[in-house]
């Protein structure tokens, strides 16, 4: 019983993901859904950028628990004004906890801003990719969706911990590490015309893992045609072609 809640639970996440479905992904963070346009007048109140409307986006409030704002942004932001947008807030109302989501065309991009232990800013990001997101980027939306408790004092703080904790670079970087190798050992087992000798097949599957991860890297810049799937329709192209 147990494991098929389980199972429900990462599918239902899934597919509000998938479809962007922003009452479904506010339950999902434990927040109660709403829907209240920010006007462009209160921004300063709130310590958003007047960039923003600038640049003809508009800020709803989403998501609403205590101690805890989930804002969203809709259409294609430059990362560096989500930055400042972020960044800019934080620095306003440095108590408040603020979770913003921004709604691109085929994309969620979740930003929290937090302190560094000296002090400085800094942001924690969590993006989902419709129809190309990993396993591991799954697990830290629905690590972030976990049940926590929230003291009415230090709610925020708390929800700023939570997302510290979701979100911690030390677990992406083992999940990465962890697929890395099984991904290895599977091209390895399952190439097809490659070497016979198992030190080359090491060796060249190691190459093309390598050479996916720049790919990937670079396609986040935007460099691969602009396109954030690039890399997802080039496969299926390959394997429908």
């Amino acid at each position: 019983m147990g494991a098929w809640v389980e199972d429900a639970r990462v599918e239902s996440m899934r597919e509000v993901l998938e479809c962007a479905d922003l009452e479904g992904v506010a339950l999902h963070l434990g927040m109660e859904p709403a829907l209240v346009r920010i006007p462009a007048s209160l921004y300063a109140t709130w310590g958003i950028d007047d960039a923003l409307a600038d640049a003809g986006r508009e800020v709803e409030v989403r998501g609403v628990a205590e101690g805890v704002r989930l804002l969203c942004v809709r259409g294609q932001t430059p990362r560096g004004l989500m930055r400042r947008v972020v960044l800019g807030a934080f620095a306003q109302h440095p108590e408040a906890c603020v979770w913003w989501l921004w709604h691109e065309p085929e994309r969620l991009t979740l930003a929290v801003a937090d302190a560094r232990p000296d002090g400085r800013p800094m942001i924690r990001w969590l993006v989902w990719e419709q129809g190309s997101a990993t396993t591991t980027t799954l697990e830290r939306w629905l690590a972030l969706g976990a049940q926590h408790q929230v003291d009415a004092p230090r709610a925020a703080l708390r929800w700023r911990q939570h997302a510290a904790q979701a979100l911690d670079q030390e677990g992406l970087t083992r999940a990465f590490f962890e697929r890395f190798v099984s991904a290895h050992r599977l091209l390895c087992a399952t190439m097809r015309g490659g070497p016979e000798d198992e030190g080359a097949r090491h060796d060249v599957a190691l190459v093309v893992l390598l050479r996916l991860i720049v790919l990937t890297m670079l396609q986040a810049r935007g460099v691969l045609d602009g396109d954030a799937r690039f890399m997802w329709r080039r496969a299926v192209a390959l394997a429908t072609g």
